[in-house]
């Protein structure tokens, strides 16, 4: 491991006032900024719209020159394949999730080694901050939001003022100890941030195989309406990277819409949010909106798209107005078919509220897919059955089921140890630079992580239907391998 160098010297830490930085006034020319791409090959590429959004920020107050490497549509180069990229950089701008880590620090090393800047942010580093800096070569942890921050780290380096100055950083102090400013609290409307920068990614590499039902198989474009979420579910790491939510006026992101038409041609959306609906007034706007595109005599626009959605922040009459506007699916968290682990992982609804929304949403004549999360503390066999019934029960127009993993950042990473003495959950490998998307890593009970996914292979065959292959494509495992040894039920018997 090359010499980790210590971004503060003894006179700013002593001094946090100081301008006095050991680097000294950096001329910065180019940026380079990574997404280390996806380690499971299963999953559809999504552009990075972090870093797009943390390029065009930065684009916007005079720092334009950039290129943008996302790994996940490249095919998954080597980290040497990073070299003549990183050569031409003056500063490194590393994103991913706990997935990626171990890429991200792979990349990071080599980049120290040739004598580069390193800055880490995004859903990973951000909790991760301390440990990240103690066991990998990166030099800087932006925190949060990353639009503000990086700027003013910029505009610090350039001036050769000290870091204690920029708000959401950490860094390693003259001892070389890692250390935090205080949180970056929002204090701009996103409408001021530009639309992210999709000039530097290849834009026709990303939704060419719909996971949403669209009347055409034309490709679709991601997009953000509101960040943070109303929310503090014990398994989502989003209240500890984004707060409480925040969104965009309708105006602007229709703007956006017609921006991503005009350029590219494409009108399929995809909405990111973790809840699309949070502000009702404005979705209404955008609807009206889209509506009148879609209805107008000449030059006509059949915008469609789809969003994430909580069952009790919708209701009939504003999924037909969705409908209305080109609105062909909504994906719901049910994660669970039990109302004691429900209330466990504070989803703040019950199991009816959950039926309501599914059925107004197919009343409205919307496709509803349902996500369903295995292994969350406390789950049962019981539960599990549970869970299995009640998804039948909601009958959705598809569902996804995935295997608990207790992310850095969220609750059930912070209670691992009180979890752990209270035998509801234990995890088995405490290296999450080595966790992947389809290996569980924990033991929840008495159910052992080959257990766990068998009950989700079995819950996704049984819900989905023998022929089902599923966004993970799973392998079908029988039922009564799991529970009897009676002949495998079929989808309606269950």
């Amino acid at each position: 491991m090359s010499r980790i160098i210590p971004l503060i010297s003894q006179d700013s830490q002593a001094m946090p006032s100081s301008s006095h930085l050991n680097l000294g006034k950096m001329e910065i020319r180019n940026i380079l900024g990574i997404n280390p791409g996806s380690v499971n090959q299963d999953r559809l590429p999504i552009p990075p719209l972090g870093i797009l959004y943390i390029a065009a920020y930065a684009r916007k107050h005079g720092y334009d020159q950039w290129r943008i490497v996302d790994n996940d549509v490249i095919e998954n180069r080597p980290v040497e394949g990073f070299r003549e990229d990183i050569a031409w950089a003056d500063i490194v701008a590393l994103t991913g999730t706990t997935a990626q880590s171990k890429q991200a620090m792979q990349i990071a090393a080599l980049a120290k080694k040739m004598g580069k800047l390193v800055v880490y942010g995004g859903p990973h580093a951000t909790p991760t901050w301390k440990e990240t800096l103690e066991m990998s070569e990166v030099d800087i942890v932006a925190r949060g939001e990353g639009e503000v921050t990086f700027l003013e780290l910029l505009n610090a380096l350039r001036e050769g003022r000290n870091l204690y100055t920029v708000d959401g950083l950490a860094f390693r102090d003259v001892k070389g100890v890692p250390v935090k400013n205080k949180p970056r609290h929002r204090n701009f409307s996103l409408d001021d941030i530009p639309f992210p920068a999709r000039d530097l990614v290849p834009v026709e590499e990303y939704g060419n195989k719909p996971l949403v039902r669209f009347s055409t198989n034309e490709r679709y474009a991601h997009l953000i309406m509101t960040r943070g979420c109303t929310d503090k579910c014990e398994f989502c790491n989003t209240p500890n990277n984004w707060g409480g939510p925040v969104a965009r006026s309708a105006e602007n992101l229709f703007a956006e819409m017609m921006q991503v038409y005009e350029r590219y041609g494409i009108k399929n959306f995809h909405f990111q949010d973790d809840v699309f609906t949070v502000n009702q007034e404005i979705v209404r706007s955008l609807c009206y909106m889209l509506i009148e595109v879609r209805l107008r005599k000449q030059s006509k626009i059949p915008f469609e798209w789809s969003c994430l959605v909580r069952p009790d922040q919708v209701n009939y009459e504003l999924l037909c107005l969705m409908k209305l506007a080109g609105c062909v699916q909504v994906e719901m968290g049910v994660e669970s078919g039990s109302e004691d682990l429900l209330k466990t992982a504070r989803k703040r609804y019950t199991k009816i509220i959950i039926k309501q929304g599914v059925e107004a949403a197919q009343r409205a004549g919307i496709l509803v897919y349902a996500f369903f999360i295995v292994g969350l503390p406390g789950e049962t066999m019981d539960t599990w059955r549970q869970t299995v019934r009640f998804a039948k029960e909601l009958d959705p127009d598809g569902s996804v089921w995935t295997v608990l993993t207790p992310y850095p950042g969220t609750e059930i990473y912070e209670k691992r140890e009180m979890f752990e003495k209270q035998n509801i959950m234990k995890i088995l490998n405490p290296d999450w630079t080595s966790w992947l998307y389809k290996t569980p890593v924990v033991q929840v009970g008495d159910l052992n992580p080959d257990m766990l996914l068998r009950m989700r292979n079995v819950a996704n065959r049984v819900v989905n239907g023998p022929g089902y292959k599923g966004a993970y494509r799973l392998e079908a495992i029988e039922y009564d391998k799991i529970t009897t040894k009676k002949k495998i039920p079929s989808k309606e018997a269950m």
